[in-house]
C-alpha cells in the first residue's frame, strides 16, 4: 500500500487498529512509513508471530502483559520476542529451523523476508525433516 502522505500513515494505522491483534501486527503497522509504503512483509511479520505460537502456546510479545505497565505495542515496535528456552513437543533436530524462520518472519521490515523468501525457507526445512537433498538452501529474500 503505497504512503503519499499522513492521510494515508493514518489510514494504515486505522485499518490495522480494525483488524489487526496487536501482538500479531507487525510494528510499521503502528508506525507507518512517512514515505514509500507498506508491502506483504507486514503478513510476514503476523506469520511469525502465528508460528511462534504454535511453537510455545503463546505470543512473542505476551512478556509485555506481564510486566508491570508493559505495553504490547512497545514490545512489538522493538522487536525482541521473549524466547521460551522449552521447545515443548518440537524435537531439537526441529527446533532450530523453526526458529530461525519466526525470526526471519519477525525482524525488522528492512531485513525481513518476503512472502517467497518465507515459503523457499519452509520448503527447504521440510525437505531436510523429510531427509531429502536440499536444492534450493533456505532463501531469506
Amino acid at each position: 500500500m503505497p504512503v503519499e502522505g499522513y492521510g494515508d500513515v493514518l489510514a494504515i494505522k486505522e485499518r490495522a487498529e480494525a483488524h489487526s491483534t496487536a501482538p500479531y501486527r507487525a510494528p510499521e503497522l503502528f508506525e507507518p512509513p512517512g514515505r514509500g509504503g507498506v508491502d506483504e512483509r507486514s503478513d510476514v511479520f503476523s506469520l511469525g508471530g502465528v508460528l511462534f505460537f504454535a511453537m510455545f502456546g503463546k505470543g512473542p510479545f505476551d512478556y509485555a502483559l506481564r510486566e508491570g505497565g508493559g505495553s504490547i505495542t512497545l514490545a512489538v515496535l522493538s522487536r525482541r520476542p521473549e524466547w521460551p528456552a522449552d521447545w515443548g513437543p518440537f524435537p531439537p533436530e526441529y527446533a532450530g529451523g523453526l526458529r530461525e524462520l519466526a525470526e526471519r518472519c519477525l525482524e525488522d521490515a528492512a531485513r525481513r523476508c518476503t512472502v517467497q523468501g518465507a515459503i523457499r525457507f519452509a520448503r527447504g526445512l521440510r525437505a531436510q525433516f523429510a531427509g531429502e537433498a536440499v536444492t534450493e538452501a533456505r532463501g531469506g529474500g
